[in-house]
């Protein structure tokens, strides 16, 4: 009987570690940036003029680096894994939040700050969707062929005693074939319940990827509000113990710049052995390692390493080879637009 695999193969650490991690503060960190740059530059860089026009250069140099930033990581990812791209990015965003309190001045500091935090930014939420395969992962059952099956030899001795010889069914035992046991032995019906099974199992594992996404999306939304309800007020309430605009500014940065380096370290732990995620790691950045390649001689498996640029061409043929895959991508453009 065919063993069914539960489509959840991620552990409950690194679902949590993925949900109240990765998909929390993708969008948290983002919403903050966006409602205290404005005082930034009032209050601590103490620019009083052309505030409108700087925010919106930063955010049009923000988002130009995203849109390259994005596919990028992506394809990153395909090669030393999710779960580094996802820290690397929580710790620039952490690293790129403390230097942006340091800005003397708009242009370049506070611009070179922002787009440091854009490669950060871009880094986790493109992980958000990037982390959801392996979450649902299912490896391919390996069905054992006749050449596995262990060899007896015609004369050595059976647990129930025979000789190993074959034991000739006697004249009823055939007469009492039924039609029922003639489709449980066929062929045809085997291939029958293996399709069955396949496609039950593809059922499975869409229904649960579809839950997992519809969890992502309530965690990303309660990300925002986190950055509304805890992280905005932060200046307001570091100002009403006695510090100035500015220095209160600083400190919700200083802050939310601490939170982004603890989400980092949690997603370091939380996300080691990620199902699909083996042959994946920082050893393989520039190419297949030597370690890699002499495992892999041993075992006898080959795990291609395909260019970064193969990989940027593939992905974007995919959106015309497969429609849903090309909607997936124009979802994605209207979603960025909006939410813009």
């Amino acid at each position: 009987m065919a063993r069914f695999i539960l489509p959840f193969t991620a552990s409950r650490l690194q679902i949590t570690t993925y949900l109240f991690g990765v998909a929390l503060f993708s969008i948290s960190f983002l919403v903050f940036l966006n409602s205290s740059v404005s005082f930034v530059i009032s209050d601590l860089i103490g620019q009083r003029h052309d505030v409108g026009d700087a925010v919106g250069t930063l955010g049009f140099a923000d988002e130009l680096v995203a849109l390259v930033a994005c596919a990028g990581w992506g394809v990153l990812s395909d090669r030393v894994g999710v779960r580094a791209v996802a820290v690397t990015g929580y710790a620039v965003v952490g690293m790129s939040l403390f230097l942006f309190v340091q800005a003397k001045n708009v242009y370049p500091q506070l611009l070179l700050a922002r787009l440091l935090f854009s490669l950060g930014g871009a880094a986790t939420s493109t992980m958000v969707t990037a982390i959801l395969p392996t979450m649902t992962h299912i490896d391919p059952i390996v069905r054992p062929s006749a050449d596995d099956e262990p060899r007896r030899s015609e004369t050595s001795p059976r647990r129930d005693g025979t000789n190993g010889h074959a034991v000739t069914p006697s004249i009823s035992s055939e007469l009492t074939i039924t039609p029922a046991r003639y489709q449980s032995r066929s062929p045809s019906r085997q291939h029958s319940l293996g399709a069955d099974a396949k496609k039950e199992g593809r059922r499975e594992n869409s229904a649960s990827t579809s839950q997992l996404a519809g969890l992502v999306g309530t965690f990303t939304g309660l990300g925002a509000l986190l950055a509304l309800g805890v992280f905005l007020p932060l200046p307001a309430r570091f100002a009403k113990n006695g510090a100035s605009a500015g220095d209160a500014v600083a400190d919700s940065y200083y802050v939310v710049g601490a939170v982004a380096l603890a989400v980092c370290v949690f997603c370091l732990l939380g996300l080691r052995g990620l199902p699909g995620e083996e042959h994946k790691g920082w050893r393989t950045l520039m190419g297949r390692s030597k370690d890699q390649t002499a495992s892999e001689a041993a075992t006898e498996t080959k795990h291609e390493v395909l260019p970064y640029g193969r990989l940027l061409i593939d992905a974007t043929a995919l959106a015309f080879k497969e429609q849903n895959i090309g909607l997936g991508y124009l979802g994605g453009f209207v979603a960025r637009a909006s939410s813009v």
